[in-house]
Parts: structure tokens; C-alpha cells; sequence
């Protein structure tokens, strides 16, 4: 008996759903609405995972250059050179302690700025 009540409902309504199927009548514009709303949807997709892809790509940068920052940095100051204006005040200093021409102050600043380059470009 639970067989035939089951099926009396599903026949029921079947006859319900087709006595509704004039009921809903859709308008000319649905179909190309709803195409645009994909599309407009498709395309926020793109945009999403082309802007989590350049976000992807500088957060790998950015991993990837802090170390190399990092120990740059720490040999930076045996790789830059003085300034002119230090170099300019050695030899000033050179000069005035030696009692010599200017010229052979600046000559006696460079060597003592070439030295340690040197030094480090031989090692």
C-alpha cells in the first residue's frame, strides 16, 4: 500500500508542476541578460586571478630580494667609495701636515683610498 500512495504523490505532482508551466512566462531580454551577466562575471574572474597572479609574482620578488638586500648591505661599506669632498679634506690634511703643495695631498689621499680597494679586489 505505501507503494501506491507514494506514487499516487509523485504523480500528483508531476500534474502540479505541469499545470505550472504557464505560469512563468519569460521575457525577450532574459536570455541576452544573462549571457552579459556572464560574461561581466567572467571576465571579474580573469581580472581576479591575473591581479592574484602579479600579486603572486612580487610577493616571490620581494622574498627573493630581501635576502639578497640583506647581504649587500652588509658588505656595502667595504664596496663604496669616499665621497670627493673626503677625499678633498685627506688631502687638504695631508697637505697642511706635510707642508707640501696641495696636489701631492690629493695624490697621497688617492693612494690611501687605493689601498684597501685594491687590497680587496686582489683578495
Amino acid at each position: 500500500m505505501s507503494d501506491e500512495t507514494e506514487f499516487a504523490e509523485f504523480q500528483q505532482l508531476e500534474l502540479q508542476i505541469f499545470a505550472a508551466r504557464d505560469y512563468v512566462v519569460p521575457t525577450e531580454d532574459l536570455r541576452p541578460r544573462v549571457l552579459e551577466s556572464a560574461r561581466c562575471w567572467q571576465g571579474f574572474r580573469i581580472r581576479l586571478r591575473r591581479w592574484s597572479l602579479v600579486a603572486l609574482i612580487c610577493l616571490i620578488g620581494w622574498s627573493f630580494c630581501l635576502p639578497v638586500g640583506r647581504s649587500l648591505s652588509q658588505i656595502r661599506n667595504r664596496l663604496v667609495a669616499p665621497l670627493p669632498q673626503e677625499v678633498h679634506q685627506t688631502a687638504l690634511e695631508f697637505s697642511a701636515g706635510d707642508a707640501s703643495s696641495s696636489p701631492w695631498g690629493m695624490v697621497e689621499a688617492f693612494q690611501q683610498v687605493r689601498r684597501p680597494v685594491a687590497s680587496m679586489l686582489s683578495e
